[in-house]
């Protein structure tokens, strides 16, 4: 199936931050995302998963920042990580923290 879930523009060039991608639907929209040409920083808590996630992905479009979404450090590093790496950021996909 060859669909654009992202508008007419697409996300090809664009780059993006996937919060709890490690695994599941975190996961899934850093593959989505990559799949259709954007530069993706993975975040998720635990390093050892996070860097198994991001070698399922196509090298040089990926990066990685482990640690906790609610950590306001760990936000800064997420931002300035990005803007060493790919210059930009344009989208931001969060998802919610279930019980």
């Amino acid at each position: 199936m060859n669909q654009n879930h992202t508008g007419q523009e697409g996300v090809r060039g664009r780059t993006a931050i996937a919060t709890g991608a490690s695994r599941g639907i975190g996961l899934a929209i850093a593959e989505r995302l990559v799949s259709e040409g954007a530069c993706v920083c993975l975040t998720a808590r635990k390093a050892g998963p996070l860097e198994e996630a991001a070698a399922t992905l196509t090298q040089g479009s990926v990066i990685t920042v482990a640690g906790k979404a609610d950590d306001p450090e760990h936000r800064r590093g997420v931002f300035a990580t990005v803007a060493r790496e790919f210059g930009i950021l344009d989208i931001a996909a969060r998802l919610p923290l279930w019980n």
